[in-house]
């Protein structure tokens, strides 16, 4: 592990890990960024993403940071993939133009009129194309 991220103990080994680093390369970050974190997330902590938050704030760049406070390492949650997908959809749209809907104002499918298969084909139980 030492020799793949580098080891805290030694100044080369800070070195690596803070050219590695996310908070240490805020700067290099151009687009507006999205940082989806679960508050009880078992592999990346909170405060390991909030870090990241704020070392962008600090160099003045866009960050959306939405907090799910029920799930883990992972979004299995529909609403909260939803939700997820939602503020993504959002942000592209601010950012590079386009349509965004909100998960509460979408309407519902209208249902298609059902095909009548008088014409179907003899040979064939498949509805020909309308």
């Amino acid at each position: 592990m030492i020799r793949a991220i580098g080891d805290p103990d030694t100044a080369a080994g800070l070195d690596q890990m803070r050219a590695r680093s996310p908070v240490h390369r805020a700067g290099g970050i151009r687009a507006p960024l999205l940082i989806a974190q679960s508050a009880t997330a078992p592999r990346v902590k909170q405060a390991e993403s909030d870090q990241r938050v704020a070392a962008l704030d600090a160099k003045r760049l866009t960050v959306t940071d939405p907090l799910f406070p029920d799930e883990g390492h992972g979004f299995v949650r529909p609403e909260n993939r939803l939700a997820l997908h939602a503020r993504a959809e959002a942000i592209l749209a601010r950012h590079l133009g386009g349509h965004a809907e909100s998960p509460r104002t979408r309407r519902p499918r209208r249902a298609m009129p059902r095909r009548s298969c008088a014409t179907a084909d003899a040979q064939s139980s498949i509805c020909p194309r309308l």
